[in-house]
Formats: structure tokens, C-alpha cells, sequence
């Protein structure tokens, strides 16, 4: 089992939604994608726990932690 951070930002596609509504939207979703440019992700596996740190605009701040039901597909 490992430990990661995931950090999200304010959307850039949509100026309006920032940090903290990009994150309720893709947990709401069931699934947060990780692009195939993350440094380490076929490093993510089931089981493995995440803390989510929000990085844009005024919030810089961890709110919510989980544990990964799959890995990277």
C-alpha cells in the first residue's frame, strides 16, 4: 500500500469553477482521471490511500482523504 497526493486546481476549461467545485465534481463523479502524464501513475493501485490537496486560487489546503477502489485502466 502506498500514499499519495493528488492536487487539484481550478478548472481551466471552465473559468467559473474553482478548485474545491473541479474536486466535488469528480468524487461526485465516482472517479477522479489522472492523466497519462502523471509522473507515477502506473504506480496507483487498489487499496492505496489519497488525501486531496486543493492548489488553486485562495484555498491552499488538504480537505478530504479516501482509499483507491482501482488503479490506473
Amino acid at each position: 500500500m502506498s500514499y499519495w497526493i493528488i492536487v487539484t486546481n481550478a478548472s481551466k476549461d471552465e473559468p467559473s469553477l474553482g478548485a474545491r467545485d473541479v474536486l466535488k465534481r469528480r468524487l461526485g463523479d465516482g472517479f477522479y482521471g489522472v492523466p497519462t502524464s502523471a509522473r507515477y501513475q502506473r504506480e496507483l493501485f487498489p487499496g492505496d490511500k489519497v488525501i486531496f490537496y486543493l492548489a488553486g486560487g485562495k484555498e491552499k489546503v488538504f480537505v478530504a482523504d479516501g482509499v483507491l477502489k482501482s488503479g490506473v485502466e
